[in-house]
């Protein structure tokens, strides 16, 4: 038996011997050397850090939740437009296009059109339009070259943010100059076709002693997908922001922007056109464990539908609506040692809703709201963490059941090596928007009103989720999570009473998924990557309608309109120095969504379902680096020209083109992504 182990032994040194010398002389054949090689290998070993987890800088495996961080180098290669784009190639998370203007973006099975169980910051600023409850994608104040990094955390996360944060939190930091580099200047114009759609940004980012400044501007335009004189998203950003360090440990940032444009909106009812304008400004600030952050933020919404779908002059305005939100957090964490750790905050929010035509009866609507928290990490012995946290939020506006308030999470997290287990479970709701606190519309003949109607309860999950990341060896790293989470109080839109509607607190609903994705580094140019994501959400008891006999649910049926499988595959390859060529395939299986309509439509109640699907995307992206800052590239998107490529199949889905203004035409384009294929351009300066 010592003889055959040593054999075995000494086989596995010759291999790995071999392995090695194959690896080094292919790098040596591309002229990258050995030093190229072990840089590779550092890049990919590089632990993730993350802030926005337990809004303290932690390891991503030492994280109570699930943690996906996309670096500025995989935002610059991956082939994507846009931060929903971006979005799409994230295990867990559903992201597709309803219009050029108008991405839907979900997490976990929660992905529809109302885009509101999502919460999105920006710097740690919360963006959500406190109107509907959700990003406006269409206003988002940065560009893909202002980010230095995206996490995305999945699964519950009200215990630190509250409202909002049902099925995940996404944190985007943008970037600014570093010790290393104290002056940055970045220039890139996308230009791209069938339909035309261009993307330009600019911005500059200096560092003096004790300051650093940023300055950024962006302006994005796609048009009609069949009439290429129609835009569908015209819209452009400005921001500025200065971070100073008058002390060590000491730092204050200040932001001030602003975005406004027109775009396509859709409602639980109708599409419609927009126009929007979106207005902030922060200063945060942070001593020796002590945080605070004050930002204002302003939205304003005017939405208008239209009776002659071929004549776009012909609109009505729907309503005006607008809200100012004030919000002052603080919070003060602690590390004792390496053994335990402590963050406690409040967070106090105002906000001044306005609105003309939704609610005759109330032109101003003022809300207060608050919210408590505390979490803290024990560290009982080497290699094992446990997590506790509860949070406590209320609201003057809002007649909320206490329970429904309560977001608790707890996780034991178990590190050995390279290998990391999770066990966790929190408990998170979503308040409903101010929308659907009154969205009592009536009729569909574009009048608009009812009276305010309050209503109590909030959406409520409870999540258990078990995890795993490892790492084998400088090849391979992993990660897989499964989950069941169980819910109640599902706001839903009853066409038959032209309203929001709440189940109550006696019907429940449940779901369950998994997710799994790997990294492989092939070699020093080569990498490979791919993720799995299944999800499905039923109904555990029969839902009656609040107004009728009839069950809006029955048990058993399946109410998610995301699909149950998205798979994504990836390719990064570099064969000579200064060129990369990254390539993307995703699959999102069948999935169905509400038949929605037009105002004025004959017979334009819902009358059923929809379906569509599967649909199979490829994406490119090919960048050349000419000189050292200055690079050109080509984007793909839709390469396979997406799931309806004839003329008359775009025309019979796409709502405002076409003879005959027939429900059929008006309700098919959402949910498909019919896109035709984009290639788009562009030229990028960076010094």
């Amino acid at each position: 038996m010592l003889h055959r182990s040593n054999m075995v032994s000494t086989i596995m040194r010759i291999t790995k011997h071999l392995v090695v010398f194959c690896l080094l002389a292919t790098t040596a054949s591309a002229g990258q050397g050995l030093e190229a090689l072990e840089e590779e290998f550092k890049l990919f070993q590089a632990e993730d850090i993350t802030i926005t987890a337990s809004k303290k800088e932690e390891k991503v495996t030492e994280a109570p939740a699930t943690v996906s961080v996309l670096t500025r180098e995989e935002i610059r290669r991956l082939p994507a437009l846009s931060v929903p784009d971006l979005l799409r190639y994230v295990p867990g998370v559903e992201s597709y296009w309803a219009y050029e203007s108008f991405p839907i973006v979900g997490m976990r099975g929660f992905t529809d059109e109302s885009n509101n169980q999502v919460l999105l910051l920006i710097d740690g600023r919360e963006t959500n339009n406190e109107v509907f409850g959700a990003p406006m994608w269409s206003l988002l104040p940065v560009s893909l070259d202002e980010i230095e990094r995206i996490e995305v955390v999945r699964g519950p996360g009200s215990t630190l943010y509250g409202p909002n944060a049902f099925s995940g939190v996404i944190n985007i930091i943008t970037r600014s100059a570093s010790e290393e580099k104290r002056h940055v200047f970045w220039l890139r114009t996308i230009e791209g076709a069938s339909p035309f759609m261009a993307r330009n940004a600019i911005g500059y980012s200096g560092r003096g002693r004790r300051v650093t400044f940023t300055v950024a501007g962006h302006v994005n335009t796609a048009m009609d997908v069949l009439n290429t004189t129609r835009a569908d998203l015209l819209s452009g950003s400005g921001r500025l922001r200065v971070s100073g360090s008058p002390a060590e440990n000491v730092n204050i940032n200040f932001d001030i922007g602003g975005a406004a444009g027109k775009f396509i909106y859709i409602f639980p009812f109708s599409p419609a056109f927009a126009k929007g304008k979106h207005a902030f400004a922060r200063i945060q600030g942070d001593a020796h464990g002590a945080y605070f952050q004050f930002f204002w933020n302003r939205y304003s919404t005017e939405l208008k539908v239209f009776y002659d779908k071929n004549n776009r002059e012909s609109q009505t305005t729907l309503f005006t609506l607008g809200v100012n939100t004030l919000d002052i957090e603080m919070r003060y964490g602690r590390n004792f040692g390496d053994v335990a750790s402590v963050t406690v905050g409040g967070e106090l929010r105002f906000n001044l809703y306005r609105n003309e035509g939704l609610i005759p009866a109330y032109e101003a609507i003022n809300e207060t709201r608050y919210g408590i928290f505390a979490q803290g990490d024990v560290k009982p012995f080497k290699g094992f963490k446990i997590t506790l946290g509860v949070r406590y939020d209320d609201s003057t506006y809002l007649n909320e059941q206490p329970s429904d308030t309560v977001s608790p999470r707890v996780a034991f997290i178990y590190t050995r090596g390279s290998h990391t287990v999770r066990l966790s479970g929190a408990r998170a709701f979503r308040r409903p928007s101010f929308l659907e606190y009154g969205g009592d519309i009536e009729g569909w003949d574009g009048s608009v009103g009812g009276e305010v109607e309050i209503q109590q309860f909030n959406e409520v999950i409870n999540s258990a989720e078990i995890a795993y990341m490892g790492r084998f060896g400088k090849w391979v790293k992993t990660e897989t999570s499964i989950f069941c989470e169980y819910f109640q109080n599902i706001i839903y839109f009853d066409y038959a009473q032209d309203a929001f509607q709440y189940s109550n607190l006696e019907n429940n609903f449940y779901s369950m998924g998994a997710e799994a994705s790997v990294d492989v580094l092939v070699m020093h140019n080569l990498s490979f990557s791919a993720n799995y994501a299944f999800q499905v959400i039923r109904a555990r008891s029969d839902v009656p309608s609040p107004e009728q006999g009839a069950n809006i649910y029955n048990k058993g049926d399946d109410i998610t309109s995301s699909p149950r499988h998205k798979i994504n595959v990836g390719v990064h390859y570099s064969p000579v120095e200064g060129l990369s060529v990254d390539l993307f395939f995703t699959y999102y299986s069948r999935r169905t969504w509400p038949r929605y309509t037009l105002f004025a439509v004959a017979g334009g109640a819902n009358t059923g379902p929809r379906s569509a699907g599967p649909n199979y995307l490829l994406n490119a992206h090919i960048e050349y680096e000419v000189v050292k800052g200055f690079s050109m590239g080509v984007m793909i998107r839709n390469a396979l020209g997406g799931m309806f490529s004839a003329e008359d199949d775009r025309s019979r889905m796409y709502p405002y083109t076409g003879s005959g203004l027939t429900t059929e035409r008006v309700t098919m384009y959402y949910g498909g992504e019919p896109m035709p294929w984009t290639a788009a351009g562009y030229l990028r300066l960076e010094i």
